[in-house]
């Protein structure tokens, strides 16, 4: 009856592929300044909301079936080999 108040969610994934290791930049009074104000910003906010949702799916789905936490499940198994 009341379809419209739950939330739906609804998981993509997308494979980046990365070509070479980018070099580390030095952080400025400017970057440390823009990345202290990310706690505060909207869309932060939400992407971090969104991590925290898959790792409890993950956590979830591990303790479920196969793994116990998901440093077990990002190892191999041995039937992979």
């Amino acid at each position: 009856m009341f379809d419209w108040f739950k939330r739906k969610v609804e998981v993509r994934y997308k494979v980046i592929e990365v070509k070479a290791p980018r070099s580390a930049q030095a952080w400025t009074k400017e970057t440390k300044d823009a990345v202290g104000t990310l706690a505060h910003h909207p869309g932060f906010i939400a992407l971090i909301d969104r991590l925290n949702l898959q790792k409890q799916m993950l956590e979830s789905k591990c303790s479920k079936e196969f793994h116990k936490d998901l440093r077990e499940a990002s190892q191999p198994s041995e039937t992979d080999a």
